[in-house]
């Protein structure tokens, strides 16, 4: 079922601000529901789309929420409107996708905590943002080296955790006929679960789900070093 599209949300909008001019809405409206956006994975998530119905290119405002997509077209006010009035954005030149998250209405894949690493690379993915802030450069031998900018949020927070809770040590090796010591406190872990913060664990599984497609295995067995 699709709902048409609401031009105005009911109930107290802006914080109490109501704007005294409004432009005049030019398009008549076209949705097209369910739209597949298939992920790197494989799982396909489903959203709509709300667009002027003339054909020309239009700026496209991308609306990913854990609140299913067809609730965005209640008129309900916020908090639970969070997509913004898509009938009023088409009207005015706008097209306007609003996906439901993993595991929400019709989008398949399992839930993810919102705001995670995860829905921040489907959300990355789906809008073609990642190529951007993806830098691939080929090494010799066939290795490769991949930078990825703003993977991880609070990386700060979680190095200093890091370096407080960890049980670093130091190692020394034989080298040129000699023992030296690593240039690097270690610390290894054995299984998933002993790792010392939860943002590795996902930071790992996002780094499984993105190795395994290209190379066919899962990333190395966890670890810590610091320089």
């Amino acid at each position: 079922m699709v709902i048409p599209p609401h031009v105005r949300l009911d109930g107290p909008q802006l914080a109490g601000w109501r704007p005294k001019v409004s432009s005049q809405p030019k398009f008549p409206i076209l949705c097209e529901p369910d739209i597949p956006l298939v992920l790197p994975d494989g799982t396909t998530s489903r959203g709509d789309l709300y667009r002027p119905d003339v054909a020309g290119r239009y700026p496209a405002l991308v609306a990913w929420s854990t609140y299913p997509k067809e609730l965005q077209q209640t008129g309900l006010p916020l908090p639970l409107n969070e997509a913004g009035v898509s009938g009023y954005l088409a009207q005015h030149g706008y097209a306007h996708l609003i996906v439901s998250a993993r595991r929400t209405g019709r989008s398949g894949g399992d839930h993810q905590p919102q705001l995670s690493l995860q829905e921040q690379k489907d959300v990355a993915d789906a809008t073609g943002c990642q190529d951007r802030a993806h830098r691939r450069r080929r090494l010799s031998w066939g290795h490769v080296s991949d930078v990825r900018r703003d993977f991880m949020r609070g990386a700060d927070e979680l190095f200093r955790a890091l370096v407080r809770d960890v049980p670093w040590r130091a190692e020394r090796r034989p080298m040129y006929e000699r023992m030296v010591d690593v240039p690097r406190l270690l610390c290894f872990y054995e299984d998933l679960a002993d790792l010392p913060h939860p943002t590795l664990v996902e930071a790992k599984l996002v780094l499984d789900a993105y190795c395994g497609a290209e190379l066919g295995s899962r990333s190395a067995p966890p670890g810590c070093a610091t320089t």
